[in-house]
């Protein structure tokens, strides 16, 4: 729950108050970020893997397509004009929703850049580079997307249902092809938590294809990042996390 409470701390910290979080959760939540007003906890029955499936990642997988397309929908019959999945491992800036808010309209919006932080170290490192070998942050964030609501005829129908559920890093590619593709956003909005042991792509399932590439791409930030700026701190709320685990250390502190 402690990774729960930080990344809905830097949701609710948004500068503008236009924005709703909705949580897919299987159980109740008894954390006092949950409670706020601009929080609604909406049940998610997951389905429990078939007997005798061996696919763990592929089953996982599904999972989140499930949840994926249930928050969008919880999003439209909420009235939302945009939707953005974050996972619960991911921080969001204080000024991700303005940002969306001010930009061009457009289908939807992708983080080409942000930062991957080390969950252990708290040390921070920007992604895309050379030690991280993706073209864009948003093909190695699940949290990379912001998706407009509004039904436009010439979109893969329903949209965004049919975006939302395929892999993070072909749905730019689809929505090029289909002549409609994102707006890119080049601020640094998103920082993805890594090595906290809990991580879906970090910690994988035994055949997980994407393991060997995430594992090492969690030693990045350890190795070769820096501790976040007093700035950079407030942006994304953890100047209000209580927890020791969370609070960013200083350097010099053990």
């Amino acid at each position: 729950m402690e990774l729960l409470g930080a990344t809905l701390r830097s949701a609710l910290n948004q500068i503008d108050p236009n924005f709703q979080i909705i949580v897919a959760a299987e159980d109740q939540i008894d954390i006092p970020e949950a409670r706020h007003p601009k929080v609604t906890i909406a049940y998610f029955a997951t389905q429990p893997p078939k007997a005798g499936t061996e696919l763990l990642h592929a089953t996982s997988f599904l999972d989140h397509q499930n949840r994926r397309q249930f928050l969008t929908q919880k999003a439209k019959d909420a009235g939302g004009t945009h939707v953005m999945i974050l996972d619960a491992d991911d921080l969001v800036s204080r000024h991700l929703v303005h940002t969306i808010n001010v930009l061009p309209s457009a289908s939807g919006y992708a983080f080409t850049r942000g930062h991957v932080m080390d969950f252990q170290t708290r040390k921070i490192y920007p992604c895309p580079s050379a030690r991280i070998g993706v073209g864009s942050f948003e093909e190695f964030c699940g949290s990379g997307h912001v998706f407009t609501l509004a039904q436009d005829p010439a979109l893969p129908q329903p949209w965004p249902e049919a975006m939302v559920e395929q892999r993070h890093k072909l749905v730019s590619n689809l929505m090029r092809e289909n002549a409609h593709p994102f707006l890119q956003v080049r601020e640094r909005l998103v920082i993805y938590m890594l090595n906290s042991g809990v991580n879906m792509s970090n910690e994988g399932t035994p055949d997980s294809p994407f393991k060997k590439f995430a594992v090492y791409a969690s030693t990045v930030p350890a190795t070769y990042g820096h501790p976040m700026t007093r700035r950079q701190i407030r942006e994304f709320a953890l100047d209000q996390n209580t927890s020791p685990f969370l609070m960013p250390k200083r350097n010099g502190s053990s």
